[in-house]
């Protein structure tokens, strides 16, 4: 058995405890053995921490696709990996994906206004360009600014109609309160003609919209 020294004094008992008189009711020890394996708490470490460092850490589908993985290499050159391995995917959209603040070159800001209209209300971008969109809300009353395609910005405000308190937050969606401020940084990855707006009810159908162009380099 391995043992050694005073470990010999070791002894199993003469029999295993009796059982209970009835089985316990655990509706949820899947979920308890799950949540108690180490290698399922490591990988929720590292993934945590993973979002912490990338600053991550809202609830979004930023991330659409997660992988965690045990991982462990060896070469015959005598060096071996072994640990964690995070792959996500970041989404694209057809008006672009987020961008790195680092690729910033070129800052834009926006008004908004209780009249609603944007402050400008059309902008131009060249292709593959990341740019720092800066929200600023000028009104007395709660604005929005979401970047997308005309088609899908009304499905979005015909859904924020029927439910107006329905949140949402996406990484090319900004929400700024009365004198608040917001930024968006987006790369611009397809040319093309696209909208922004403010999706709250009742301000997409007053007009509180805008024009993105994107031109080809």
């Amino acid at each position: 058995m391995g043992l050694w020294g005073a470990q010999t004094a070791f002894r199993l008992p003469e029999c295993l405890p009796d059982l209970p008189a009835q089985a316990r009711e655990l509706p949820e020890i899947e979920r308890i053995a799950i949540e108690q394996r180490l290698d399922v708490q490591g990988a929720r470490l590292a993934a945590e921490q993973t979002a912490s460092n990338l600053g991550l850490t809202r609830s979004t589908r930023f991330i659409n696709v997660l992988e965690l993985g045990f991982s462990y290499n060896t070469s015959n050159e005598g060096w071996t990996e072994r640990g964690w391995e995070v792959a996500f995917e970041l989404p694209q959209f057809d008006w672009g994906i987020a961008g790195d603040a680092k690729a910033v070159k070129r800052t834009i800001e926006f008004q908004m206004l209780d009249t609603m209209r944007f402050v400008p209300d059309r902008i131009e971008v060249r292709l593959g360009e990341t740019v720092r969109l800066v929200h600023r809300n000028a009104g007395k009353v709660m604005h929005e600014f979401v970047i997308g395609t005309k088609k899908e910005l009304e499905e979005h405000a015909a859904l924020m109609i029927k439910f107006p308190n329905m949140e949402h937050d996406e990484p090319y969606m900004a929400h700024v309160p009365p004198g608040g401020r917001a930024e968006i940084v987006w790369t611009f990855n397809r040319a093309g003609e696209f909208d922004f707006a403010c999706l709250i009810a009742g301000h997409y159908s007053a007009g509180m919209i805008g024009k993105i162009t994107v031109r080809a380099a």
